[in-house]
């Protein structure tokens, strides 16, 4: 699982967020140098700069079937693009704050925004038409995220909580308490029945989305979680932070999977491939970086894991780190 490629951003600035176009051949960038770009995966370099906004852009995503780019910015605006050739197509006015988070609905159609004063909007793109805003945190909210099924959305706020939204009568479903401190990110499994959430208390949840209950509670390592992400088939949990290790969980079981290390600064976004096997991460050190994250053959890695520790396991380290073997030895005798 090592770094695989290497993409400047231009001018030295923090990347805050990274996405994959739905067919993985291109990735878009947000930066704190104003700007939005579009990268061939291929080759590692842009191929598009995206200019007008006026202050940093804090968030890109793409339309599920990536015709449609939109990035939001702290110069209050949401702007649409062409993602073919980057040109401009829309600016969707009402908020009043710093848009920090965006997301797509399946149906393309839909948008919601969120900012800086907890301000939640869902718009529809083609008439850049917002229903009433969702009303329930009282601070910025940092993340948004649809359900799979496209029923439900999720938010992360400032307020140590993170809510579950009924779409059909934009009230709040479920509210997520447990944090201690900023809840950072959140996003759905592939399944929509569970969602994680990411914390300046150093902690990642796992809560069941229908009851609000906590699954599992794990603990990122040092600082605050700054991103959190499930993979498309949803077999692994990628979290990262102001620490800059990227750290990969088994995503029924909880239990640590990898650590990927290497990062200059903390890692603030983080993106799966549509297949899973590449992940993309971006931060303070102003790359974006791409990391081959398709697990070695359990066989494989049982024979080197044995060949370095040159003994068998423990019963700990046994039950830890293979599920299925917990009772039997790892390691043949010689």
């Amino acid at each position: 699982m090592t770094c695989c490629h290497l993409s400047p951003h231009l001018g030295g600035t923090s990347v805050w967020s990274v996405a994959f176009s739905p067919n993985g051949r291109s990735l878009a960038t947000a930066s704190a140098d104003k700007t939005a770009r579009l990268w061939d995966r291929a080759t590692g370099k842009p191929s598009t700069r995206l200019r007008g906004h006026t202050d940093e852009v804090n968030r890109v995503v793409f339309s599920p079937d990536g015709g449609t780019l939109a990035t939001g910015s702290d110069d209050g605006t949401v702007r649409l693009w062409e993602a073919a050739t980057g040109n401009p197509r829309t600016t969707l006015p009402g908020h009043d704050k710093a848009v920090y988070a965006l997301a797509f609905h399946r149906d393309g159609r839909t948008l919601a925004t969120a900012d800086a004063d907890g301000t939640v909007h869902l718009w529809d793109t083609e008439t850049r038409k917002s229903r009433a805003p969702l009303a329930g945190h009282d601070e910025a909210v940092w993340s948004v995220a649809f359900s799979r099924d496209g029923r439900t959305l999720a938010t992360a706020s400032d307020d140590s909580t993170a809510r579950i939204w009924d779409l059909a009568s934009g009230r709040t479903r479920t509210t997520l308490i447990g944090h201690s401190d900023v809840v950072t990110a959140v996003d759905f499994s592939p399944d929509s029945r569970t969602v994680a959430t990411a914390s300046y208390d150093g902690t990642v949840r796992i809560w069941d989305a229908t009851t609000g209950e906590t699954r599992t509670f794990l603990i990122n390592g040092y600082g605050a979680v700054q991103t959190v992400a499930f993979s498309p088939d949803g077999r692994t949990l990628a979290t990262s932070g102001d620490d800059g290790v990227v750290r990969l969980w088994d995503a029924a079981s909880g239990k640590a999977r990898a650590t990927l290390t290497g990062t200059a600064g903390g890692v603030l976004s983080l993106a799966f491939s549509p297949d899973s096997r590449t992940l993309a991460t971006a931060g303070y050190e102003a790359t974006v970086r791409l990391w081959d994250v398709v697990p070695p053959d359990p066989d494989d890695a049982i024979e080197q894991i044995c060949h370095r520790v040159n003994r068998d396991l423990t019963a700990e380290e046994r039950a830890a780190y293979f599920l299925d073997r917990s009772t039997d030895p790892v390691c043949p005798k010689e």
